[in-house]
């Protein structure tokens, strides 16, 4: 079993989620670490940064 830690990406959508899901069952069954990347679109990010967060 690897030992690789597990990377995933969400971006708000249902399909995504599903994702999410399946890699923290999967980290936690190989005691693994696990990233969730959350990916936003252009005019969020200038949202983001207009209020320096």
């Amino acid at each position: 079993m690897s030992t690789a830690p597990i990377i995933v990406g969400f971006d708000g959508s249902d399909s995504a989620n599903q994702a999410v899901m399946w890699a923290a069952r999967e980290a936690a069954r190989r005691h693994v670490p696990l990233t969730i990347a959350h990916v936003v679109n252009q005019s969020q990010a200038d949202m983001y940064r207009r209020f320096d967060v």
